[in-house]
Protein backbone atom coordinates (compact mmCIF):
# COMPACT_ATOMS: atom_id res chain seq x y z
CA UNK A 1 0.00 0.00 0.00
CA UNK A 2 1.39 3.48 -0.86
CA UNK A 3 3.08 5.65 1.71
CA UNK A 4 0.27 8.09 2.70
CA UNK A 5 -2.35 5.43 3.42
CA UNK A 6 0.33 3.23 5.03
CA UNK A 7 1.21 6.09 7.37
CA UNK A 8 -2.46 6.68 8.28
CA UNK A 9 -3.03 3.00 9.12
CA UNK A 10 0.24 2.86 11.08
CA UNK A 11 -0.74 5.87 13.21
CA UNK A 12 -4.18 4.45 13.98
CA UNK A 13 -2.70 1.03 14.74
CA UNK A 14 -0.70 2.44 17.68
CA UNK A 15 -2.00 3.23 21.16
CA UNK A 16 -5.42 1.66 20.64
CA UNK A 17 -6.49 4.45 18.25
CA UNK A 18 -8.65 2.12 16.12
CA UNK A 19 -10.57 1.17 19.28
CA UNK A 20 -10.95 4.85 20.23
CA UNK A 21 -12.23 5.76 16.74
CA UNK A 22 -14.65 2.82 16.89
CA UNK A 23 -15.92 3.97 20.28
CA UNK A 24 -16.44 7.51 18.92
CA UNK A 25 -18.58 6.30 15.99
CA UNK A 26 -20.26 3.35 17.77
CA UNK A 27 -18.53 0.30 16.23
CA UNK A 28 -15.89 -2.23 17.27
CA UNK A 29 -12.18 -2.11 16.31
CA UNK A 30 -12.50 -4.39 13.25
CA UNK A 31 -15.26 -2.29 11.68
CA UNK A 32 -13.36 0.93 12.42
CA UNK A 33 -10.28 -0.54 10.70
CA UNK A 34 -12.42 -1.62 7.71
CA UNK A 35 -13.91 1.88 7.39
CA UNK A 36 -10.47 3.57 7.52
CA UNK A 37 -8.94 1.10 5.04
CA UNK A 38 -11.62 1.99 2.48
CA UNK A 39 -12.01 5.73 3.25
CA UNK A 40 -8.36 6.88 3.44
CA UNK A 41 -7.58 5.95 -0.21
CA UNK A 42 -10.76 7.76 -1.33
CA UNK A 43 -9.63 10.98 0.40
CA UNK A 44 -6.16 10.73 -1.20
CA UNK A 45 -7.75 10.13 -4.60
CA UNK A 46 -10.19 12.99 -4.04
CA UNK A 47 -7.26 15.37 -3.39
CA UNK A 48 -5.57 14.20 -6.61
CA UNK A 49 -8.82 14.77 -8.56
CA UNK A 50 -9.31 18.20 -6.99
CA UNK A 51 -5.82 19.22 -8.14
CA UNK A 52 -6.87 18.68 -11.80
CA UNK A 53 -9.58 21.38 -11.58
CA UNK A 54 -8.93 24.96 -12.63
CA UNK A 55 -7.01 26.49 -9.73
CA UNK A 56 -7.01 23.06 -8.08
CA UNK A 57 -3.27 22.95 -7.30
CA UNK A 58 -3.53 26.11 -5.22
CA UNK A 59 -6.75 24.93 -3.53
CA UNK A 60 -5.32 21.52 -2.55
CA UNK A 61 -2.13 23.04 -1.14
CA UNK A 62 -4.18 25.59 0.82
CA UNK A 63 -6.16 22.73 2.40
CA UNK A 64 -2.93 20.95 3.36
CA UNK A 65 -1.11 24.04 4.66
CA UNK A 66 -4.07 25.40 6.68
CA UNK A 67 -4.76 22.08 8.43
CA UNK A 68 -3.74 21.90 12.11
CA UNK A 69 -1.33 18.94 12.27
CA UNK A 70 -1.43 18.91 16.08
CA UNK A 71 -4.29 16.37 15.89
CA UNK A 72 -1.59 13.73 15.41
CA UNK A 73 -0.19 14.54 18.89
CA UNK A 74 -3.27 13.08 20.62
CA UNK A 75 -5.45 11.07 18.23
CA UNK A 76 -7.33 9.41 21.10
CA UNK A 77 -8.37 12.78 22.52
CA UNK A 78 -9.27 14.08 19.04
CA UNK A 79 -11.56 11.09 18.38
CA UNK A 80 -13.10 11.23 21.87
CA UNK A 81 -13.96 14.91 21.40
CA UNK A 82 -15.93 14.04 18.20
CA UNK A 83 -15.33 17.46 16.62
CA UNK A 84 -16.35 16.88 13.01
CA UNK A 85 -17.09 20.43 11.75
CA UNK A 86 -13.60 21.02 10.37
CA UNK A 87 -13.46 17.60 8.70
CA UNK A 88 -16.91 18.13 7.14
CA UNK A 89 -15.73 21.44 5.62
CA UNK A 90 -12.64 19.67 4.20
CA UNK A 91 -14.77 16.96 2.57
CA UNK A 92 -17.06 19.59 1.02
CA UNK A 93 -14.05 21.34 -0.53
CA UNK A 94 -12.54 18.10 -1.82
CA UNK A 95 -15.61 16.28 -3.18
CA UNK A 96 -18.29 18.97 -3.49
CA UNK A 97 -21.50 17.59 -4.98
CA UNK A 98 -19.89 14.15 -5.40
CA UNK A 99 -19.86 13.57 -1.63
CA UNK A 100 -23.16 11.64 -1.70
CA UNK A 101 -21.76 9.36 -4.40
CA UNK A 102 -18.64 8.87 -2.24
CA UNK A 103 -20.81 7.74 0.68
CA UNK A 104 -22.78 5.36 -1.52
CA UNK A 105 -19.61 3.83 -2.96
CA UNK A 106 -18.06 3.28 0.49
CA UNK A 107 -21.28 1.73 1.84
CA UNK A 108 -21.30 -0.75 -1.08
CA UNK A 109 -17.59 -1.48 -0.67
CA UNK A 110 -17.58 -2.05 3.13
CA UNK A 111 -21.12 -3.21 3.88
CA UNK A 112 -21.24 -0.65 6.73
CA UNK A 113 -24.16 1.73 7.17
CA UNK A 114 -24.18 5.23 5.69
CA UNK A 115 -24.43 6.64 9.23
CA UNK A 116 -21.17 4.98 10.31
CA UNK A 117 -19.29 6.01 7.15
CA UNK A 118 -20.71 9.52 7.57
CA UNK A 119 -19.18 9.71 11.07
CA UNK A 120 -15.80 8.20 10.11
CA UNK A 121 -15.06 10.46 7.10
CA UNK A 122 -15.04 13.86 8.89
CA UNK A 123 -12.87 12.46 11.71
CA UNK A 124 -10.46 10.82 9.24
CA UNK A 125 -10.06 13.76 6.81
CA UNK A 126 -7.93 15.96 9.19
CA UNK A 127 -5.73 12.93 9.94
CA UNK A 128 -5.07 12.22 6.24
CA UNK A 129 -4.36 15.90 5.50
CA UNK A 130 -1.97 16.05 8.49
CA UNK A 131 -0.05 13.03 7.16
CA UNK A 132 0.12 14.59 3.65
CA UNK A 133 1.30 17.88 5.22
CA UNK A 134 4.02 16.00 7.10
CA UNK A 135 5.29 14.36 3.91
CA UNK A 136 5.25 17.73 2.15
CA UNK A 137 7.37 19.26 4.91
CA UNK A 138 9.72 16.26 5.31
CA UNK A 139 10.25 15.97 1.54
CA UNK A 140 10.66 19.74 0.97
CA UNK A 141 7.99 19.50 -1.77
CA UNK A 142 6.59 22.57 -3.52
CA UNK A 143 2.93 22.89 -4.60
CA UNK A 144 3.45 20.97 -7.87
CA UNK A 145 5.52 18.33 -6.06
CA UNK A 146 2.77 17.45 -3.58
CA UNK A 147 0.23 17.18 -6.43
CA UNK A 148 2.58 14.80 -8.27
CA UNK A 149 2.88 12.72 -5.07
CA UNK A 150 -0.91 12.54 -4.72
CA UNK A 151 -1.43 11.69 -8.43
CA UNK A 152 1.19 8.91 -8.39
CA UNK A 153 -0.21 7.39 -5.20
CA UNK A 154 -3.76 7.52 -6.60
CA UNK A 155 -2.58 5.66 -9.72
CA UNK A 156 -0.98 2.98 -7.52
CA UNK A 157 -4.13 2.71 -5.40
CA UNK A 158 -6.28 2.14 -8.51
CA UNK A 159 -3.79 -0.38 -9.84
CA UNK A 160 -3.93 -2.31 -6.52
CA UNK A 161 -7.73 -2.30 -6.54
CA UNK A 162 -8.36 0.21 -3.74
CA UNK A 163 -10.24 2.72 -5.94
CA UNK A 164 -12.15 0.45 -8.36
CA UNK A 165 -15.48 2.08 -9.26
CA UNK A 166 -15.03 4.85 -6.69
CA UNK A 167 -15.33 8.62 -6.93
CA UNK A 168 -11.61 9.05 -6.33
CA UNK A 169 -10.85 7.15 -9.57
CA UNK A 170 -11.87 10.33 -11.36
CA UNK A 171 -8.59 11.79 -10.18
CA UNK A 172 -6.65 9.12 -12.02
CA UNK A 173 -8.85 9.53 -15.11
CA UNK A 174 -8.29 13.28 -15.04
CA UNK A 175 -4.56 12.77 -14.67
CA UNK A 176 -4.60 10.31 -17.58
CA UNK A 177 -6.57 12.73 -19.74
CA UNK A 178 -4.07 15.47 -18.96
CA UNK A 179 -1.21 13.14 -19.91
CA UNK A 180 -2.97 12.14 -23.16
CA UNK A 181 -3.50 15.78 -24.02
CA UNK A 182 0.16 16.46 -23.43
CA UNK A 183 1.11 13.53 -25.68
CA UNK A 184 -1.22 14.83 -28.44
CA UNK A 185 0.34 18.26 -28.27
CA UNK A 186 3.75 16.70 -28.43
CA UNK A 187 2.72 14.76 -31.57
CA UNK A 188 1.59 17.90 -33.37
CA UNK A 189 4.81 19.63 -32.44
CA UNK A 190 6.74 16.65 -33.77
CA UNK A 191 5.10 16.99 -37.21
CA UNK A 192 6.06 20.66 -37.35
CA UNK A 193 9.60 19.85 -36.39
CA UNK A 194 9.87 17.24 -39.13
CA UNK A 195 8.84 19.89 -41.63
CA UNK A 196 11.75 22.06 -40.59
CA UNK A 197 15.30 21.53 -41.69
CA UNK A 198 17.39 19.10 -39.70
CA UNK A 199 19.88 21.86 -38.99
CA UNK A 200 17.21 23.97 -37.30
CA UNK A 201 16.10 21.05 -35.16
CA UNK A 202 19.69 20.29 -34.22
CA UNK A 203 20.26 23.92 -33.28
CA UNK A 204 17.20 23.99 -31.04
CA UNK A 205 18.25 20.73 -29.43
CA UNK A 206 21.71 22.13 -28.67
CA UNK A 207 20.13 25.27 -27.23
CA UNK A 208 17.84 23.23 -24.98
CA UNK A 209 20.78 21.12 -23.89
CA UNK A 210 22.78 24.22 -22.99
CA UNK A 211 19.86 25.64 -21.00
CA UNK A 212 19.43 22.36 -19.12
CA UNK A 213 23.13 22.26 -18.36
CA UNK A 214 23.02 25.84 -17.12
CA UNK A 215 20.09 25.07 -14.81
CA UNK A 216 21.91 22.01 -13.46
CA UNK A 217 25.00 24.11 -12.70
CA UNK A 218 22.84 26.76 -11.00
CA UNK A 219 21.15 24.12 -8.87
CA UNK A 220 24.53 22.67 -7.96
CA UNK A 221 25.73 26.14 -6.89
CA UNK A 222 22.57 26.62 -4.81
CA UNK A 223 23.09 23.26 -3.11
CA UNK A 224 26.68 24.17 -2.32
CA UNK A 225 25.60 27.54 -0.90
CA UNK A 226 22.94 25.83 1.21
CA UNK A 227 25.55 23.39 2.52
CA UNK A 228 27.81 26.31 3.49
CA UNK A 229 24.92 28.04 5.28
CA UNK A 230 24.14 24.82 7.12
CA UNK A 231 27.78 24.62 8.24
CA UNK A 232 27.69 28.25 9.44
CA UNK A 233 24.43 27.59 11.32
CA UNK A 234 25.97 24.52 12.96
CA UNK A 235 29.00 26.53 14.09
CA UNK A 236 26.77 29.30 15.46
CA UNK A 237 24.66 26.72 17.31
CA UNK A 238 27.83 25.22 18.82
CA UNK A 239 28.97 28.68 20.00
CA UNK A 240 25.54 29.42 21.43
CA UNK A 241 25.53 26.07 23.21
CA UNK A 242 28.95 26.82 24.72
CA UNK A 243 27.81 30.25 25.92
CA UNK A 244 24.66 28.71 27.40
CA UNK A 245 26.74 26.09 29.22
CA UNK A 246 29.06 28.79 30.63
CA UNK A 247 26.07 30.86 31.75
CA UNK A 248 24.47 27.81 33.36
CA UNK A 249 27.71 27.13 35.24
CA UNK A 250 27.80 30.74 36.48
CA UNK A 251 24.18 30.52 37.60
CA UNK A 252 24.89 27.22 39.35
CA UNK A 253 27.85 28.79 41.18
CA UNK A 254 25.79 31.79 42.25
CA UNK A 255 23.03 29.45 43.43
CA UNK A 256 25.55 27.46 45.46
CA UNK A 257 26.86 30.65 47.12
CA UNK A 258 23.32 31.83 47.86
CA UNK A 259 22.45 28.42 49.27
CA UNK A 260 25.52 28.52 51.54
CA UNK A 261 24.61 31.98 52.83
CA UNK A 262 21.01 30.90 53.41
CA UNK A 263 22.15 27.80 55.29
CA UNK A 264 24.46 29.93 57.46
CA UNK A 265 21.69 32.37 58.32
CA UNK A 266 19.27 29.53 59.02
CA UNK A 267 21.83 27.82 61.26
CA UNK A 268 22.44 31.04 63.23
CA UNK A 269 18.68 31.56 63.65
CA UNK A 270 18.13 27.99 64.83
CA UNK A 271 21.14 28.23 67.17
CA UNK A 272 19.74 31.45 68.70
CA UNK A 273 16.28 29.94 69.14
CA UNK A 274 17.78 26.81 70.71
CA UNK A 275 19.88 28.88 73.13
CA UNK A 276 16.81 30.91 74.13
CA UNK A 277 14.75 27.77 74.66
CA UNK A 278 17.57 26.16 76.63
CA UNK A 279 17.76 29.18 78.96
CA UNK A 280 14.04 29.22 79.54
CA UNK A 281 14.01 25.48 80.14
CA UNK A 282 16.88 25.85 82.65
CA UNK A 283 15.03 28.58 84.52
CA UNK A 284 11.86 26.49 84.57
CA UNK A 285 13.87 23.50 85.78
CA UNK A 286 15.45 25.54 88.59
CA UNK A 287 12.05 26.84 89.63
CA UNK A 288 10.69 23.30 89.57
CA UNK A 289 13.68 22.03 91.57
CA UNK A 290 13.09 24.65 94.29
CA UNK A 291 9.45 23.69 94.42
CA UNK A 292 10.42 20.02 94.61
CA UNK A 293 12.91 20.74 97.42
CA UNK A 294 10.24 22.54 99.39
CA UNK A 295 7.78 19.69 98.82
CA UNK A 296 10.46 17.18 99.79
CA UNK A 297 11.07 19.05 103.10
CA UNK A 298 7.38 18.95 103.90
CA UNK A 299 7.25 15.30 103.00
CA UNK A 300 10.27 14.66 105.21
CA UNK A 301 8.45 16.27 108.15
CA UNK A 302 5.39 14.18 107.46
CA UNK A 303 7.61 11.09 107.26
CA UNK A 304 9.20 11.85 110.67
CA UNK A 305 5.79 12.25 112.24
CA UNK A 306 4.65 9.07 110.58
CA UNK A 307 7.78 7.29 111.82
CA UNK A 308 7.05 8.43 115.37
CA UNK A 309 3.54 7.10 115.00
CA UNK A 310 4.87 3.82 113.61
CA UNK A 311 7.34 3.61 116.53
CA UNK A 312 4.56 4.15 119.01
CA UNK A 313 2.43 1.65 117.19
CA UNK A 314 5.28 -0.86 117.17
CA UNK A 315 5.94 -0.32 120.85
CA UNK A 316 2.29 -0.74 121.60
CA UNK A 317 2.22 -3.81 119.44
CA UNK A 318 5.19 -5.29 121.30
CA UNK A 319 3.43 -4.77 124.61
CA UNK A 320 0.30 -6.34 123.22
CA UNK A 321 2.35 -9.18 121.80
CA UNK A 322 4.07 -9.73 125.11
CA UNK A 323 0.74 -9.75 126.80
CA UNK A 324 -0.56 -12.12 124.16
CA UNK A 325 2.34 -14.45 124.63
CA UNK A 326 1.55 -14.70 128.25
CA UNK A 327 -2.08 -15.32 127.39
CA UNK A 328 -2.16 -17.35 124.17
CA UNK A 329 1.14 -17.24 122.14
CA UNK A 330 -0.22 -14.95 119.22
CA UNK A 331 2.27 -12.04 119.53
CA UNK A 332 3.59 -12.43 115.93
CA UNK A 333 0.38 -10.87 114.54
CA UNK A 334 1.17 -7.55 116.20
CA UNK A 335 4.63 -7.42 114.62
CA UNK A 336 3.19 -8.08 111.12
CA UNK A 337 0.65 -5.26 111.42
CA UNK A 338 3.36 -2.80 112.42
CA UNK A 339 5.53 -3.68 109.41
CA UNK A 340 2.59 -3.25 107.00
CA UNK A 341 1.88 0.22 108.36
CA UNK A 342 5.54 1.24 107.84
CA UNK A 343 5.54 0.03 104.20
CA UNK A 344 2.34 2.01 103.45
CA UNK A 345 3.83 5.25 104.79
CA UNK A 346 7.04 4.84 102.74
CA UNK A 347 5.04 4.14 99.53
CA UNK A 348 3.02 7.34 100.05
CA UNK A 349 6.19 9.42 100.41
CA UNK A 350 7.73 7.94 97.22
CA UNK A 351 4.56 8.72 95.24
CA UNK A 352 4.61 12.39 96.32
CA UNK A 353 8.26 12.83 95.36
CA UNK A 354 7.70 11.23 91.92
CA UNK A 355 4.68 13.44 91.24
CA UNK A 356 6.73 16.54 92.08
CA UNK A 357 9.49 15.52 89.62
CA UNK A 358 6.98 14.94 86.83
CA UNK A 359 5.35 18.32 87.42
CA UNK A 360 8.75 20.00 87.20
CA UNK A 361 9.57 18.28 83.86
CA UNK A 362 6.11 19.15 82.48
CA UNK A 363 6.58 22.81 83.39
CA UNK A 364 9.94 22.90 81.58
CA UNK A 365 8.54 21.22 78.43
CA UNK A 366 5.57 23.59 78.39
CA UNK A 367 7.92 26.55 78.54
CA UNK A 368 9.88 25.29 75.50
CA UNK A 369 6.68 24.52 73.51
CA UNK A 370 5.25 27.95 74.28
CA UNK A 371 8.48 29.61 73.10
CA UNK A 372 8.48 27.60 69.83
CA UNK A 373 4.82 28.49 69.18
CA UNK A 374 5.58 32.16 69.76
CA UNK A 375 8.46 32.05 67.25
CA UNK A 376 6.27 30.29 64.62
CA UNK A 377 3.47 32.81 65.28
CA UNK A 378 5.83 35.66 64.47
CA UNK A 379 7.06 34.03 61.24
CA UNK A 380 3.51 33.35 60.00
CA UNK A 381 2.18 36.82 60.95
CA UNK A 382 5.00 38.44 58.94
CA UNK A 383 3.80 36.71 55.75
CA UNK A 384 0.05 37.37 56.08
CA UNK A 385 -1.80 40.36 54.53
CA UNK A 386 -3.70 42.90 56.62
CA UNK A 387 -7.00 41.63 58.00
CA UNK A 388 -5.86 37.99 58.24
CA UNK A 389 -5.04 36.47 61.64
CA UNK A 390 -3.36 33.17 62.49
CA UNK A 391 -3.65 30.92 65.52
CA UNK A 392 -1.00 28.25 66.17
CA UNK A 393 -1.57 24.77 67.58
CA UNK A 394 1.65 22.78 67.30
CA UNK A 395 2.43 22.91 63.54
CA UNK A 396 -1.21 23.52 62.54
CA UNK A 397 -2.06 27.11 61.50
CA UNK A 398 -5.71 28.29 61.41
CA UNK A 399 -6.40 31.42 59.33
CA UNK A 400 -9.35 33.69 60.18
CA UNK A 401 -10.55 37.12 59.04
CA UNK A 402 -12.12 38.79 56.00
CA UNK A 403 -10.56 38.95 52.51
CA UNK A 404 -11.80 40.70 49.38
CA UNK A 405 -11.73 37.72 47.02
CA UNK A 406 -11.14 33.99 46.74
CA UNK A 407 -7.83 34.77 45.05
CA UNK A 408 -6.72 36.70 48.18
CA UNK A 409 -7.79 33.76 50.36
CA UNK A 410 -5.78 31.30 48.21
CA UNK A 411 -2.74 33.61 48.33
CA UNK A 412 -2.95 33.84 52.16
CA UNK A 413 -3.10 30.04 52.47
CA UNK A 414 -0.14 29.65 50.10
CA UNK A 415 1.87 32.22 52.11
CA UNK A 416 1.22 30.39 55.40
CA UNK A 417 2.10 27.01 53.85
CA UNK A 418 5.41 28.47 52.67
CA UNK A 419 6.61 29.22 56.25
CA UNK A 420 9.15 26.70 57.54
CA UNK A 421 7.73 24.69 60.44
CA UNK A 422 4.09 24.82 59.29
CA UNK A 423 2.63 21.34 58.89
CA UNK A 424 -0.86 22.19 57.63
CA UNK A 425 -3.16 25.21 57.19
CA UNK A 426 -6.88 25.35 58.07
CA UNK A 427 -8.70 27.97 55.96
CA UNK A 428 -11.52 29.68 57.88
CA UNK A 429 -11.32 32.97 55.94
CA UNK A 430 -14.47 34.80 54.86
CA UNK A 431 -14.62 36.11 51.25
CA UNK A 432 -16.60 39.37 51.21
CA UNK A 433 -16.35 40.53 47.59
CA UNK A 434 -19.39 39.95 45.30
CA UNK A 435 -19.12 39.74 41.53
CA UNK A 436 -20.34 43.25 40.69
CA UNK A 437 -20.04 42.94 36.93
CA UNK A 438 -22.12 39.92 35.90
CA UNK A 439 -21.44 40.51 32.21
CA UNK A 440 -17.66 40.57 32.58
CA UNK A 441 -17.30 36.83 32.20
CA UNK A 442 -19.75 34.76 30.19
CA UNK A 443 -18.48 31.61 31.87
CA UNK A 444 -19.47 33.02 35.29
CA UNK A 445 -22.97 33.79 33.89
CA UNK A 446 -23.31 30.25 32.61
CA UNK A 447 -22.57 28.42 35.86
CA UNK A 448 -20.71 28.37 39.18
CA UNK A 449 -17.79 25.97 39.93
CA UNK A 450 -18.64 22.76 41.77
CA UNK A 451 -17.00 21.89 45.10
CA UNK A 452 -13.33 21.02 44.67
CA UNK A 453 -12.61 17.33 45.16
CA UNK A 454 -8.84 17.77 44.85
CA UNK A 455 -6.21 18.85 42.32
CA UNK A 456 -6.07 16.95 39.01
CA UNK A 457 -2.39 16.74 38.04
CA UNK A 458 -0.59 15.76 34.82
CA UNK A 459 2.89 14.74 33.74
CA UNK A 460 5.11 17.76 32.95
CA UNK A 461 4.11 19.56 29.72
CA UNK A 462 1.76 16.65 28.89
CA UNK A 463 -1.94 15.74 28.84
CA UNK A 464 -1.15 12.35 30.46
CA UNK A 465 -2.79 12.11 33.91
CA UNK A 466 -0.60 11.18 36.89
CA UNK A 467 -1.67 8.42 39.26
CA UNK A 468 -2.79 11.08 41.75
CA UNK A 469 -4.73 12.85 39.00
CA UNK A 470 -6.51 9.62 38.05
CA UNK A 471 -7.53 9.17 41.71
CA UNK A 472 -9.17 12.62 41.77
CA UNK A 473 -10.93 11.92 38.44
CA UNK A 474 -12.31 8.76 40.05
CA UNK A 475 -13.86 10.95 42.79
CA UNK A 476 -15.51 13.09 40.11
CA UNK A 477 -16.81 9.96 38.38
CA UNK A 478 -18.41 8.84 41.65
CA UNK A 479 -19.91 12.30 42.17
CA UNK A 480 -21.38 12.45 38.64
CA UNK A 481 -22.71 8.90 38.93
CA UNK A 482 -24.52 9.85 42.16
CA UNK A 483 -25.86 13.06 40.55
CA UNK A 484 -27.21 11.75 37.25
CA UNK A 485 -28.94 15.06 36.39
CA UNK A 486 -25.70 17.04 36.59
CA UNK A 487 -23.85 17.92 33.37
CA UNK A 488 -20.44 19.62 33.49
CA UNK A 489 -18.05 21.64 31.39
CA UNK A 490 -14.43 20.59 31.95
CA UNK A 491 -12.15 23.64 31.58
CA UNK A 492 -8.34 23.41 31.46
CA UNK A 493 -6.11 26.26 32.70
CA UNK A 494 -2.32 26.82 32.65
CA UNK A 495 0.12 29.29 34.14
CA UNK A 496 1.83 31.97 32.02
CA UNK A 497 5.01 29.97 31.24
CA UNK A 498 5.49 29.17 27.55
CA UNK A 499 3.82 30.44 24.36
CA UNK A 500 0.17 31.49 24.65
CA UNK A 501 -1.01 29.32 21.72
CA UNK A 502 0.82 26.29 23.11
CA UNK A 503 -0.81 26.84 26.51
CA UNK A 504 -4.29 26.99 24.93
CA UNK A 505 -3.69 23.71 23.09
CA UNK A 506 -2.21 22.04 26.19
CA UNK A 507 -5.14 23.12 28.40
CA UNK A 508 -7.63 21.83 25.78
CA UNK A 509 -5.85 18.47 25.53
CA UNK A 510 -5.80 18.13 29.31
CA UNK A 511 -9.54 18.86 29.54
CA UNK A 512 -10.19 16.24 26.84
CA UNK A 513 -7.95 13.75 28.66
CA UNK A 514 -10.05 14.18 31.83
CA UNK A 515 -13.25 13.73 29.81
CA UNK A 516 -11.91 10.53 28.20
CA UNK A 517 -10.97 9.17 31.64
CA UNK A 518 -14.47 9.92 32.96
CA UNK A 519 -16.01 8.19 29.92
CA UNK A 520 -13.88 5.13 30.62
CA UNK A 521 -15.29 5.16 34.16
CA UNK A 522 -18.88 5.02 32.86
CA UNK A 523 -19.91 8.70 32.58
CA UNK A 524 -21.84 9.39 29.34
CA UNK A 525 -19.99 11.62 26.86
CA UNK A 526 -23.06 13.79 26.20
CA UNK A 527 -23.03 14.94 29.83
CA UNK A 528 -19.61 16.61 29.39
CA UNK A 529 -18.10 19.36 27.25
CA UNK A 530 -14.51 20.63 27.24
CA UNK A 531 -12.73 23.95 26.83
CA UNK A 532 -9.14 25.15 27.11
CA UNK A 533 -8.50 28.64 28.46
CA UNK A 534 -4.71 28.44 28.52
CA UNK A 535 -3.32 31.28 30.65
CA UNK A 536 -6.28 33.64 29.97
CA UNK A 537 -8.19 33.11 33.26
CA UNK A 538 -5.74 32.95 36.19
CA UNK A 539 -7.06 32.69 39.75
CA UNK A 540 -4.11 34.72 41.05
CA UNK A 541 -1.23 36.70 39.54
CA UNK A 542 1.49 34.55 37.94
CA UNK A 543 4.19 36.30 40.00
CA UNK A 544 5.51 33.36 42.03
CA UNK A 545 5.87 29.59 41.79
CA UNK A 546 3.18 29.16 44.46
CA UNK A 547 0.70 31.27 42.48
CA UNK A 548 1.58 29.50 39.22
CA UNK A 549 0.79 26.18 40.89
CA UNK A 550 -2.65 27.56 41.84
CA UNK A 551 -3.30 28.62 38.23
CA UNK A 552 -2.41 25.19 36.77
CA UNK A 553 -5.79 23.54 37.26
CA UNK A 554 -8.82 21.72 35.86
CA UNK A 555 -12.15 23.42 36.61
CA UNK A 556 -15.54 21.67 36.59
CA UNK A 557 -18.51 23.97 35.85
CA UNK A 558 -22.08 22.80 36.30
CA UNK A 559 -24.31 23.32 33.25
Amino acid sequence: MPSITNSVNSLLGRGGNFEKLGKAVGVDKDKAELAVGASAPEIVGGLAAKAQDRGGVKAVNALIDDNDRSVLDDLGGFFANKKSDEGTAMLDQIFGADRSSLLEGLVNKTGLSEGIIGKVLPLLAPVVLSVVGGQKADGYLDDEGIVTLLTNETADLEKDGFLSGSIAAKGVAAAGAAAAKAVGSAGKSSKKVRSQSSESVKGKAESMKDKAKGKAEAMKDQASAAKDKAGDAKNQAAKASGKAADKAADVKGQAAKASGKAKGKAAEAVKGQASSAKGKAKAASAKGAASTKKQAGAAKGRAAAATDRVGATTKSTKVAASSGNSKGGLGWIGYALGLLALVAVLALLASQCSSSDEETETDADSAVDADASADLQGLVDAELPDGVSASIDGDVVTLTGDVASQADADAAVAAAEGVEGVGSVVNELTVTEADADADADTDADAAAPLDDLGDITFNYNSAQLTAEGEAVVAKWAAYLEENADTNVQIVGHTDSDGAEDDNVRLSQRRAESVKASLEAKGIAADRMTTDGKGEASPKVENDSEANKAINRRIEFIEQ
